[in-house]
């Protein structure tokens, strides 16, 4: 027998519909473990009490759906167990993990390299054995209260995996871990209830509101330099709805923080840099890793490297991943490169989604004018010809290349770069690859203020 007793008493009345479930667990090692779970029929907000050694340690308030955290992973990893994941790149919550095969990202705008671990907590309504099933592109891995329920390791195509597992009624900690690394990619998780085989619902997954900390998984910056009245955009997720503070050269900025995960700044008079601050209620010294300086705006040199994430070339320039810049399916080959000391931007390209489609490109930047590299190889032996892969190049609605046939004019496996002036006048340097005869291509792009 045991009793428990809050200090001081709450009341609460019946016609709120909340109920506690108390649990009573003798463990191996001869102590024990009580749990009291206070639920309401909102279940967007229960929460969980949880009693050790009769004392009450934590007090977790619970909201819906898991937290899903991003890495960027190398190109030679082949399993989870390879995975060390350190450089978080994107947060979000996702309501359940029901994610088909597709040839771009899952949730965020990365496609290929990448590692996610799904978290938090799966609600059982009646206690028995439980049979799970996974499906994923590449490989996967389902962990409920730190027992292995299904390993679905390794690269491959949408596979499925299940295993079962006997739970008790209540809350249990989930983890899955998932990674990609190139092609199609895709994860769902599903159980067998009574009904048949569904997707678990997001009715039944959750997180612990204190375990999901504020994260910027991009910003949007104005076109021009920051003045009174420009907006910056900044997404993410975990903002707290109040608190949040946003200051250009020290002016606080007026800000609006809406329900899809956005923030507009409405920059004050003045320019300088971007710090984002959240002063509640996590603390004043919780500082965003990111600054925006408006005078490094006027030397802009911009890298990016088609079809796979951030590079470092042989001369120590960084080239930036292409997520959010140039559309199109990603492709790798580890292959030597002729005419060029910098095999690695060549190594992979991004190829049109379907035949007959373009690839666009959409960029950031001050108005002004501009010199571009475009920056290709032929890596494709269905492309080992001429007359099979040409394609027109339009940069702001003017085309710059006429029926560019990369491999007649640099053979398979070397390096061509192809440079024009553009003039930017909206903010954004749009620039379109069309097709003329097979799939047009990229392998990476530098942007140069003039």
């Amino acid at each position: 027998d045991f009793s428990m007793t809050a200090r001081p008493p709450y009341i609460i009345p019946p016609e709120s519909g909340v109920t506690f479930e108390a649990y009573y667990e003798p463990k191996e090692n001869g102590g024990h473990e009580a749990n009291i779970r206070i639920v309401s029929d909102d279940p967007s907000s229960p929460h969980v009490i949880k009693l050790r050694g009769g004392l009450a340690n934590t007090v977790a308030q619970i909201s819906p759906g898991l937290i899903a955290k991003y890495f960027s992973i190398n190109k030679s990893i082949k399993l989870i167990g390879q995975i060390n994941p350190t450089n978080e790149t994107w947060q979000a919550v996702v309501g359940n993990v029901d994610f088909p095969a597709t040839w771009g990202g899952i949730i965020s705008p990365y496609s290929d390299n990448f590692f996610i671990n799904f978290k938090g907590l799966i609600k059982i309504d009646e206690e028995g054995a439980y049979d799970f099933f996974l499906t994923s592109d590449d490989g996967s891995k389902l962990l409920i209260d730190g027992n292995q329920v299904i390993l679905n390791d390794g690269r491959h195509w949408m596979r499925l995996q299940n295993g079962s597992i006997n739970l008790t009624t209540g809350f249990h900690n989930i983890s899955i871990d998932y990674f990609e690394r190139t092609g199609q990619a895709g994860i769902i998780l599903e159980w067998k209830t009574p009904s048949g085989r569904a997707v678990v619902p997001q009715e039944n997954l959750f997180h612990e509101a204190s375990s999901l900390q504020p994260f910027i998984n991009e910003i949007n910056d104005p076109a021009g330099p920051i003045n009174g009245g420009n907006t910056v955009i900044i997404r993410g997720s975990g903002f707290p709805k109040s608190d949040f503070k946003v200051s250009f050269a020290d002016k606080q900025a007026d800000i609006i923080v809406s329900d899809e995960g956005a923030i507009q700044a409405i920059a004050p008079k003045g320019n300088g840099k971007i710090r984002i601050k959240v002063s509640a209620p996590f603390g004043d010294s919780n500082l965003f890793p990111y600054s925006y300086d408006d005078n490094a705006r006027l030397n802009e040199h911009i890298r990016i490297n088609a079809g796979d994430g951030e590079v470092i070339d042989n001369y120590g320039n960084t080239w930036m991943p292409d997520f959010q810049s140039i559309s199109g399916k990603s492709y790798f080959l580890k292959q030597e490169i002729e005419g060029t000391n910098n095999d690695v931007i060549y190594q992979t390209y991004r190829d049109a989604n379907s035949t007959g489609d373009p690839i666009k490109i959409s960029i950031s930047l001050s108005k002004g004018e501009y010199d571009v590299n475009l920056h290709f190889a032929e890596l494709s032996p269905a492309s080992f010809q001429s007359n099979r892969r040409i394609f027109n190049v339009t940069a702001e609605e003017k085309q710059v290349i006429s029926k560019l046939d990369v491999y007649a004019q640099a053979g398979k496996y070397s390096a061509l770069v192809k440079t024009f002036p553009v003039n930017v006048s909206d903010g954004s340097l749009d620039i379109s690859l069309n097709p003329v005869r097979g799939n047009p291509m990229i392998s990476g792009l530098e942007v140069m203020r003039r």
